[in-house]
């Protein structure tokens, strides 16, 4: 136990290579959660997986206190290496029975459900924050006898002896999880309860492909003010264009669903939605970043851009004139109008959004006011 939570869980947290090892089970689950930390030696490790998540929940909001390592951390710690070892050669040559057996474990570990609180929401984004960022060590050794692969590490040594003789040649590349290698299909259910445990990390980084960016996960942490707050912050700096318009396209799609039809699919929601992609490109313009918005978002904002109760922070529209607030996004907002016009993609789909959000005028005025 001691292993898994210093080679694999405080890397997963504070970066560096992690080791993973062969799944684990439900018998060595239940010692981790009853065994207290002391007894295995591993309170120095504990320690420090809280201090660099406390440090990564603290760049997202200042006020979050040092993290519990509880159950629920040892539930998303063990989920996610039985996830990355299901990738592994090793595994995928198992029988469907074991590999099975594997996921419905993990799935039940994952199986958190929405964060409850926002406090929830950065602790248990501060063990998975990094996911994005795993990459996977290959080697392929060539010789006369043809080509074997190596994960994790270099082939043994015994194997490149007289590289000339025998013609070794040994390639090495790094591969990123996510991105180049894949959830495997039969994990996929794993995968998607992970991402439903810690919707933050969806809403941190809109423009990854998997899993799609949907705002019913959105809605999960987004509701939190202080946390809708950071996140756009956090997304007007990495760039308008390339966040909010896979935001402003996967609205379109939700507010096309039929009202009632999902717990999150009603005119509210899209109030809220609107109004969150607003406040970004408001701060985009206060704090006078560069670039425009792309297609989806400048259509959306144009057609919604005589409400102002959805397109403007409810103490900004309480604001005096004096102030300043208003009048340099509303202009921008206007502007975008004639460039609409002139390019008409998604302009259908943005009408159809905002005469959604109409159904309900009262619900904006709630969006980050706490």
């Amino acid at each position: 136990m001691k292993a898994f939570w210093s080679n694999f869980a405080l890397p997963l947290v504070a970066g560096g290579p992690l080791q993973v090892s062969r799944p684990i089970w439900p018998k060595t689950f239940a010692k981790m959660v009853a065994q207290p930390p002391h007894q295995f030696g591993a309170s120095s490790i504990l320690a420090a997986i809280m201090k660099h998540r406390w440090a990564i929940g603290r760049r997202l909001w200042p006020g979050f206190g040092p993290p519990a390592v509880d159950e629920t951390t040892a539930r998303l710690a063990v989920a996610t290496h039985n996830l990355l070892s299901l990738g592994h050669p090793s595994m995928q040559t198992a029988s469907a029975r074991v590999r099975d057996s594997v996921i419905g474990f993990s799935l039940e570990l994952a199986k958190l459900g929405p964060p409850p609180t926002a406090t929830a929401a950065l602790e248990r984004h501060t063990m998975l924050s990094r996911m994005g960022e795993l990459e996977r060590d290959e080697h392929d050794l060539h010789s006369w006898l043809g080509t074997r692969s190596f994960v994790g590490g270099p082939p043994p040594k015994r194997l490149t002896f007289w590289p000339k003789l025998r013609k070794v040649q040994v390639t090495h590349q790094k591969r990123n999880w996510l991105r180049e290698l894949g959830v495997p299909n039969d994990a996929r259910p794993l995968w998607e309860a992970l991402g439903e445990a810690n919707p933050l990390m969806e809403a941190l980084d809109p423009s990854r492909l998997d899993p799609p960016v949907s705002w019913d996960h959105l809605f999960a942490v987004l509701r939190f003010p202080l946390l809708a707050r950071a996140v756009s912050a956090h997304l007007v700096e990495q760039g308008l264009a390339v966040v909010a318009e896979p935001l402003a396209v996967a609205l379109f799609v939700h507010a096309a669903a039929k009202e009632g039809s999902r717990p999150t699919a009603t005119s509210d929601a899209v109030v809220f939605g609107i109004a969150f992609l607003a406040h970004m490109f408001w701060l985009h313009v206060t704090t006078g970043a560069p670039g425009e918005p792309g297609p989806a978002l400048a259509a959306l904002l144009a057609a919604a851009s005589d409400e102002p109760w959805l397109v403007l922070p409810a103490d900004v529209r309480a604001a005096p004139p004096s102030a300043g607030l208003t009048e340099p996004f509303l202009t921008r907002v206007y502007a975008l109008r004639l460039a609409v016009r002139e390019n008409s993609t998604f302009a259908s789909e943005a009408h159809a959004t905002v005469a959604q959000a109409k159904k309900n005028s009262q619900f904006a005025v709630l969006l980050f006011d706490q």
